[in-house]
């Protein structure tokens, strides 16, 4: 249990808490740590090659994977096979401070054509000196200069496969003096070439003993498998081992036309360390070099450790395209029926009157359409690059599909979407207008809330949270920023980009780390499954921030911010309310299963079962029954008033993006943005009735009098 400190008094010079302000969420794309390299998926915006495998990194949207450290580029297929530790990690500088390694020999060179830098993938710029070549003669390696220090030293290893990788088990098996053998069992290829019009191959692997002449002395060949990279083959060879006949063991992989795809080759004596079973990857190589050489890729002897490599790279790398489901189908929507293309909306249709804030993706404005409807509308612009730059597409269908909800238990405290759609550019989202602007504005102006106050916030809030979670929804960014207030006082949860589905408490969980510092709860913070539970702590969060003015865990730097999350428990001021500190210091606990409201089934109840909330009667509540505390104030209904300045005083230009880069954005993965409400249909029906009234001849009984 959470100690709970009382203050006898709070003085920011002394603590150090820093004035409360506008802080952006955070969210991180998608990761994975092999060799102590920090992938994470990227958007390339100029042709880019594999690191690993030398090919082109191709297709849209988020094509591969970037080290976060050393920049170190590769496919999404080729992040698994990597076969050395991160240059800037800890094992990665300690190796390159010893010299461990072969190291390259770079030199400055100018190169007389188009060359890529064989660490990051991209050009090599510049008309002379365009960067530094290795002067080995086995590895011409080619990078940056900036690149250069990130380099492992593996100078002629053959590290990054230029003709993929082979998977064999080899045994050297003594049976007796006389009639000793090797087996072996060819397992499977990957990131072969391809030798065909269509980019497969039709492979098969081919096991020779040659002799001191190199003539072939023996030869098994495996069934062909057509139309693949990666082809399983899984058969096995006894081999006679005969040094007095035999001299090396050649294994090749070809294709059916007979095209040389890569190849090795063992000297007899190296045959004889293989003398327990193990399955291996070997680097193929070109028909010169594949005669006398042959090279591990990764050992791969941990089981348990390949697993959750394999596990956690199939999750980024087998992934479809984000896609909207029908509405039906995805969150318990009711379709309306008879929508058609005409009722989809387009910019056009409206007019920009003035910004009223800005995101990570975009501009919030404020909107007119009188030639539908005199209401005022909120209009939320996102540009696609951007989107796909953050790998944020599944967060924008994801906040679109939660606007649109619809359910008869649905509470009137989430803002409401009118209309949805895109062009090449950019994605919209047309919301009703919320006057009173949002809770951080008026706390900046207030400082701090009463209880009074506070409490119906906190209660409104928590009916839209509670509901969500009864979707099996969790909202993951629940600050003052993201709740406004409507003309008569009612709190409107907004921007749900973080939102994530099918999480519940007890039965599933999500591992994405995400949310805004101060409000983010320490199981986030360190990286740990989460629940429904992270909302409830964001909860406590802000009752406590209404009341004292600033959050629980505040501090001069983000480093204690985090460790105070992690490690300690809040203090009060000592004008709180007792009733406030004992349901603050419940939401705060550092167990999620402990936190008041987590129950499954109960905790709704539980919590507004707590004796803070004894004076609220939550039907009434629900039904907007309950005069607000406080009615924001405005000036006719296109005042800004309740808006920062900082924004209202923006440009209402449309920032403009690269057209060359909307060419390579997945456009597919908005497939489904396009919504209009009923209420906005009813005003485009009757637009079209009215333009179609205005068309038809006024007496189309009369007879046509020729010229």
């Amino acid at each position: 249990m959470a100690e709970v400190v009382q203050q006898t008094s709070v003085d920011p010079e002394e603590t150090g808490h820093r004035d409360i302000a506008r802080r952006r969420a955070i969210r991180e794309k998608k990761r994975v740590v092999v060799k102590d390299h920090t992938f994470e998926q990227h958007f390339f915006k100029q042709p880019t090659f594999c690191s690993h495998c030398r090919n082109f990194i191709y297709g849209i949207g988020k094509q591969g994977f970037q080290c976060l450290q050393c920049g170190y580029v590769l496919h999404r297929h080729c992040v698994d096979l990597v076969a050395f530790n991160c240059p800037k990690s800890a094992k990665g500088i300690q190796v390159l401070k010893k010299g461990e390694g072969k190291v390259h020999n770079f030199q400055v060179h100018s190169y007389g054509k188009f060359t890529f830098c064989d660490h990051c993938g991209q050009l090599l710029y510049g008309l002379f000196r365009q960067g530094y070549q290795c002067s080995d003669q086995e590895c011409g390696c080619n990078v940056h200069s900036y690149c250069k220090p990130f380099v492992a030293n593996l100078c002629g290893t053959h590290s990054n496969e230029k003709f993929g990788r082979l998977q064999m088990n080899i045994v050297f098996n003594e049976m007796n003096d006389r009639n000793p053998v090797i087996v072996i069992d060819i397992k499977q290829a990957k990131n072969l070439l391809p030798s065909d019009a269509d980019g497969m191959s039709n492979s098969y692997c081919q096991v020779t003993m040659l002799d001191k002449k190199g003539k072939e002395v023996i030869k098994h060949k495996t069934e062909v498998i057509e139309r693949s990279l990666a082809p399983v083959f899984n058969e096995s060879f006894v081999i006679p081992f005969n040094p007095s006949k035999c001299e090396r063991m050649s294994v090749e992989v070809m294709d059916f036309s007979g095209k040389f795809l890569g190849g090795m080759s063992f000297n007899l004596s190296e045959l004889t360390n293989f003398t327990k079973p193990q399955d291996i990857w070997f680097t193929l190589y070109n028909e010169n070099v594949s005669r006398h050489l042959n090279n591990r890729t990764i050992v791969e002897s941990d089981e348990a450790e390949i697993k959750r490599l394999i596990d956690q790279v199939a999750t980024v790398r087998f992934c479809s395209p984000v896609k909207s489901l029908p509405l039906d189908q995805s969150l318990g929507l009711s379709l309306i029926p008879g929508m058609c293309e005409e009722d989809v909306m387009a910019l056009e249709k409206f007019k920009l009157i003035q910004v009223l804030g800005k995101g990570a993706f975009g501009k919030v404005f404020m909107i007119e359409s009188s030639e539908y409807t005199e209401e005022i509308f909120a209009l939320k612009i996102m540009h696609k690059e951007l989107v796909f730059e953050y790998d944020a597409a599944d967060c924008t269908m994801m906040e679109k599909l939660v606007l649109a909800l619809e359910d008869k238990n649905k509470p009137p405290f989430l803002t409401k979407l009118k209309a949805s759609f895109q062009d090449q550019d950019n994605l919209y989202m047309v919301m009703e207008f919320l006057p009173g602007g949002d809770l951080l504005f008026h706390l900046l102006k207030n400082v701090r809330f009463t209880d009074e106050r506070s409490k119906f916030y906190i209660a409104e809030i928590s009916l839209a949270i509670f509901f969500l979670h009864s979707k099996e929804i969790i909202y993951r960014d629940l600050k003052p920023d993201n709740v406004l207030l409507s003309a008569e006082g009612h709190i409107k949860l907004a921007d749900f980009g973080l939102c994530k589905e099918g999480i519940k408490n007890g039965k599933s969980t999500t591992r994405t780390y995400c949310g805004t510092l101060d409000y983010m709860a320490p199981e986030i913070l360190q990286r740990k499954d989460y629940d429904n539970s992270v909302d409830l702590w964001s909860i406590g969060v802000m009752l406590y921030e209404m009341l004292a003015g600033r959050t629980p865990f505040d501090a001069r730097t983000e480093e204690m911010v985090i460790s105070n999350i992690k490690n300690r428990a809040p203090s009060f001021p000592n004008n709180f309310n007792k009733d406030a500190i004992k349901l603050i210091t419940a939401l705060l606990k550092k167990n999620p299963k402990d936190r008041l409201g987590f129950d499954p089934g109960d905790g709704q109840k539980n919590f507004q079962d707590n004796k803070y909330f004894a004076d609220i009667d939550w039907d009434m509540l629900r039904n907007l029954q309950i005069k607000p505390p406080f009615v924001p104030t405005y000036k006719g209904k296109k005042s800004a008033g309740n808006f920062d300045k900082e924004f209202t005083q923006a440009s209402i230009r449309i920032t403009k993006t690269s057209g060359r880069n909307s060419m390579l954005m997945q456009h597919d993965a908005f497939d489904g943005f396009e919504y209009t409400s009923p209420d906005l249909r009813v005003a485009l029906q009757k637009e079209r009735m009215k333009n179609k009234t205005a068309e038809e001849p006024k007496n189309p009984q009369e007879p046509q009098v020729p010229n």
